[in-house]
């Protein structure tokens, strides 16, 4: 959109001593911008650091956990233990849920995957929560290659899978969810909805 290329653009707005410009993450709420009359901030950093990780999921009952080995002491959380997500389930169709499951984390929300300075990826997400989910489930091996307005690329378990980006519901606090409705290239007659929420 033109407002976030007008805001990455805008010099007044980059910070010389660390080269860094700004980065429009929520391109839905750019247009507001001007209609601002207050801003609050707090002293204690937790605006700063909006920070979440995935730790466990339930499917069909039994807990799975994140593959990456987070230090809960850091974190002030609790250690999580039981099979991990990336693990195949005996089960098969605990199996298939999995596999949704993770599917679904990588491609319903709007985070957009930017190339980062080792050759690998980083996600832009407007919220840290659909972050920690698009990483988790590249950690588990589903991962977010490419979006764009119409399609989405993923690479799943060694297999490069494009889903057409038929619509967007956005998370709304009547409905309490987003939504995306896709069509995979392979099987074009199969219309799929996703859910996060």
């Amino acid at each position: 959109p033109p407002q976030a290329y007008l805001i990455a653009q805008d010099l007044d707005m980059y910070e010389a001593s660390l080269d860094f410009p700004v980065v429009c993450r929520a391109l839905n709420i750019a247009e507001d911008l001007g209609q601002v009359s207050h801003l609050f901030s707090d002293k204690t950093g937790t605006l700063t650091q909006n920070h979440m990780v995935f730790r466990a999921a339930s499917i069909r009952g039994s807990r799975v956990c994140a593959e990456r080995s987070n230090n809960s002491a850091d974190e002030g959380g609790v250690d999580i233990i039981g099979p991990s997500i990336a693990a195949p389930i005996s089960e098969p169709t605990s199996e298939k849920a999995r596999k949704s499951l993770l599917l679904c984390m990588a491609i319903c929300n709007t985070v957009m995957p930017m190339e980062s300075g080792d050759g690998g990826l980083k996600y832009e997400a407007e919220s840290p929560d659909e972050a920690a989910l698009v990483q988790a489930a590249a950690d588990a091996g589903v991962t977010l290659l490419h979006r764009s307005h119409s399609h989405i690329e993923v690479m799943d378990g060694g297999r490069k899978r494009v889903f057409q980006l038929l619509h967007v519901l956005p998370f709304d606090a009547a409905r309490r969810r987003m939504s995306v409705i896709v069509s995979e290239h392979e099987e074009e007659e199969e219309v799929v909805v996703d859910e996060e929420g």
